[in-house]
């Protein structure tokens, strides 16, 4: 209840914040700006308390709280309202093309809620959902170490098994890493550690929505996105004087691009990266004065949810300086500080929390840096103090009405020529990268130019570009810089930064933060030319085109590693059979999928586990005694007939295969059936019903300690009381029955009792009642342990026995010998 509180305050405060400065009519843009500052400073918050390992989503809302608490009091005060009027709305005038334009909102936003069956490590999409049910489970430190690596012995064959098998989980994504060290341990003694991988600010987030909308539906965050996306591109079109008609069929468009569907349904974080550089553009181009400046808490935010940052950095700060050419206004050369400063404090804050993932991104991005990432920091910010104090002094030497007249004439006519000579330059190097490195037909679809054009209709972005190079279109302040964006974000992007793909729909991914800006350079180009007649069949033919991927992502599940139907399962299933004895075993081939979740979500212990390694775990841990959930993706009836089976499922994998892919687009028409997965949880009583009796000759046995505590004799029955003393430890109780017998040397007939099975560390004596009646003048009882389909501990070590032996009066006697048997 507090989080929804502490929510609806923020929204409100910031909601009326902004009404202060705006047209109280618009409810949709300020509820936008809200949600949209909210969130961003929700992300700073979270960044800086993992810095100091103190992070909860609840505690995280405190900062925040108190920061829009502060923006509401600045902004009460300077407004001309005071007391219930600060409050007041505007009435909503009812205009038939407000409601429309809304309704496509509403529908595009539509398109945007729900959640594939996607979760899972082995996908980027399911490493943040595994680290968010971490932070769930009270885990708010990156560095962790794990207890059960203090039970195995060390150096034997299990040891090696367990870090090698949790250390090499998910070495693509960069999970996390292990290592071993005295660091924490007691008297010399190694602990095994491991260190998260992945940056915890987009978690966090997927956090926070879990505490919102629940576990299952932590992916509907995203729709809360994408309604500030849609919003703030419906606001950039009509600064570039769209008309609503038009405004709505983009909006629309956007909402049905492939990519940017099936983006928004899984917890990728490459729509929240579109909604950041969205944002940005949306309060430097929509908005005046100080507000304008919000658009560098954006770049911030960018900044802390992913490393890829620096790819973007250069736009943005072009931006803030052809703002400042044009309109002689300092607070864009001080926002374009405050960028550059967000972009630093993000550096290092990755730096700390998720290196190896930073390290990687810039090595992968700018190799010539040869991994030494702090060089481009530095540049970047070299060039942008450099850069902001030329035009300081520059533009102040200048005069204002030359510089206006210099744009308003030849200024245009150069811009023009210069995205006109990028646009070409950007095509010809893409066409000489791909002829090399296209082998095929195949090889051409997955262009990232070509990816580009099937994701928004194939129309648009040729139409963009022929208007660019004809420089058939007049150039403002916002629509020059919408045209930046187009070309470094598409065109830059597709023949420098990323010219090739891997594959739909996944490797993909980054094309949906950059897809907003073909909307928007394409109802700048629309917007002057009328919609009906004249563009009614290009939007048809580029919704039919769409339609068939668009509806194929709506009617099935996207491409998966695990099905999150049998995840929960699963994990509903552990949680309903677990106790403060039980341990869990995790099959090898499926770690990925239930390793980090399990660790966090319970007190109980998790251990990888392999049929070949099960005798030496069973020898290797300390406590044996513990009931066993095994979860395996074993088919058929494996260890069924030791234990009791809980759940299983069979499930087919969705995979994107060549043959479902369209000859024309590249895009998958349908997702195909791959292999059959499979899932079972089994509960076994002890560790003993999974070993293998047959394999037990090399097995040692452990220290067993027995005494006899007490002997009564009545008549021809003996009663005879048998400990196990401190220090003995017998592997597992179904293995190991406790028993008596004649020596084999004086009878022939074992004459045994019953077995009692026994388990470790067992204290508690034992009665035997022994039928003297049946036994010579003299004989020895043996009281032994039997492991069961190997030996007596006799064999080998000495035990208890009892030497009975009858006088002439016919009484027996009886004391107490160490005993030793022979094979």
């Amino acid at each position: 209840m507090l989080i929804y509180l502490l929510l609806l305050l923020n929204v409100f405060l910031l909601f009326y914040t902004f009404s202060s400065f705006s047209d109280k009519k618009r409810i949709l843009v300020l509820l936008a700006e809200a949600v949209s500052v909210f969130l961003c400073l929700y992300a700073l918050s979270a960044a800086i308390m993992w810095l100091f390992e103190g992070f909860t989503p609840e505690l995280c809302l405190i900062p925040v709280t108190v920061l829009d608490a502060i923006f509401f009091t600045i902004a009460y005060i300077k407004s001309p309202l005071k007391g219930i009027e600060f409050f007041y709305l505007s009435k909503i005038k009812a205009d038939h093309r407000i409601l429309f334009n809304s309704l496509a909102i509403f529908a595009a936003l539509a398109a945007s809620i729900g959640a594939y069956s996607t979760i899972g490590i082995g996908r980027n999409d399911g490493n943040a959902q595994i680290q968010a049910l971490s932070i769930l489970n009270g885990n708010n430190s990156i560095r962790f170490t794990l207890d059960e690596y203090d039970d195995i012995t060390p150096d034997s064959k299990y040891e090696y098994f367990f870090f090698d098998s949790v250390s090499n989980i998910d070495i693509e994504n960069f999970t996390a890493s292990y290592w071993i060290s005295e660091e924490g341990g007691e008297n010399g003694e190694e602990k095994m550690w491991g260190e998260l991988g992945g940056n915890p600010t987009y978690p966090s987030i997927l956090a926070l929505s879990s505490r919102v909308f629940g576990k299952d539906n932590m992916a509907f965050i995203q729709a809360v996105f994408a309604f500030c996306v849609f919003v703030f591109i419906n606001e950039l079109l009509r600064e570039l004087k769209c008309e609503w008609k038009l405004r709505s069929i983009l909006i629309l468009l956007l909402s049905l691009s492939p990519i940017v569907v099936y983006c928004n349904h899984t917890t990728l974080v490459e729509p929240l990266i579109a909604f950041c550089m969205v944002m940005f553009a949306y309060f430097l181009l929509c908005k005046k004065n100080l507000l304008q400046m919000v658009s560098a808490l954006s770049v911030l935010t960018f900044g802390l949810l992913h490393a890829s940052v620096y790819t973007m950095l250069p736009l943005f700060l072009i931006l803030y300086w052809i703002s400042y050419i044009h309109t002689r206004e300092k607070r864009h050369l001080f926002a374009s500080v405050l960028a550059l400063a967000g972009y630093i404090f993000s550096f290092i804050y990755l730096n700390i929390t998720a290196f190896e993932n930073t390290y990687i991104n810039y090595v992968l991005g700018i190799p010539f840096f040869k991994g030494k990432n702090y060089i481009f920091a530095v540049m970047i910010s070299v060039i942008t103090l450099i850069a902001g104090v030329v035009l300081f002094f520059v533009f102040r030497k200048i005069d204002g009405e030359k510089v206006k007249g210099f744009e308003r004439g030849k200024g245009k006519i150069i811009f023009k020529i210069l995205v006109a000579l990028s646009s070409m330059a950007s095509i010809v190097i893409m066409i000489v990268l791909n002829v090399k490195k296209c082998e095929s037909y195949a090889d051409m679809l997955n262009i990232t130019f070509i990816a580009f054009l099937v994701c928004s209709g194939v129309i648009l972005i040729p139409y963009v570009i022929g208007r660019l190079i004809s420089t058939v279109y007049n150039p403002g302040l916002k629509e020059a810089s919408v045209v930046v964006m187009f070309v470094y974000s598409i065109l830059f992007y597709s023949s420098v930064m990323k010219p090739m793909l891997d594959g739909y729909y996944y490797e993909a991914r980054y094309l949906a933060s950059f897809m907003p800006f073909v909307i928007l350079a394409s109802g700048m180009m629309l917007a002057n030319i009328k919609f009906e007649g004249k563009f009614i069949i290009p939007v048809i033919s580029i919704l039919l085109l769409l339609f068939p991927y668009t509806s194929t992502l709506f009617s099935n599940k996207a491409e998966m590693r695990l099905d999150k139907n049998v995840f929960d399962s699963v994990m509903s299933t552990v949680e309903d059979n677990l106790d403060e004895d039980t341990i869990i075993f995790v099959e090898k081939g499926i770690l990925k999928d239930y390793y980090y979740p399990l660790l966090n979500a319970y007190d109980a212990k998790v251990y990888p586990i392999q049929a070949d390694y099960i005798d030496d775990f069973c020898l290797d841990i300390k406590d044996v005694s513990s009931r066993v959930l095994y979860i395996s993706d074993f088919n058929g009836n494996v260890y069924r007939d030791r234990g009791s089976l809980k759940y299983y499922s069979e499930n087919k994998s969705n995979l994107v295969s060549e043959e479902a892919l369209s000859t024309v687009t590249g895009l998958p028409v349908k997702f195909t059936e791959g292999d059959t997965q499979t899932a079972q949880v089994m509960v076994f009583d002890n560790l003993g019903c999974l070993l293998e009796y047959d394999d037990y000759d090399y097995l040692r046995w452990n220290e067993i300690n027995m005494s006899v505590t007490d002997i009564e004799i009545d008549e021809d029955i003996a009663t005879v009381k048998v400990a196990l003393t401190d220090g003995s430890r017998i592997l597992t109780d179904d293995r190991y029955d406790i028993s008596f017998h004649l020596d084999y040397e004086e009878s022939d007939d074992i004459f045994e009792c019953h077995r009692i099975p026994v388990g470790p560390y067992v204290l508690e004596d034992y009665e035997f009642r022994i039928d003297l009646s049946g036994l010579n003048e003299k004989m020895t009882v043996a009281f032994d342990v039997v492991e069961e389909g190997v030996a007596w501990y006799s064999y080998d070590h000495e035990v208890p026995a009892v030497v009975f032996d009858k006088d002439e009066s016919g009484r027996w006697n009886c004391k107490v010998e160490s005993y030793t048997g022979e094979r």
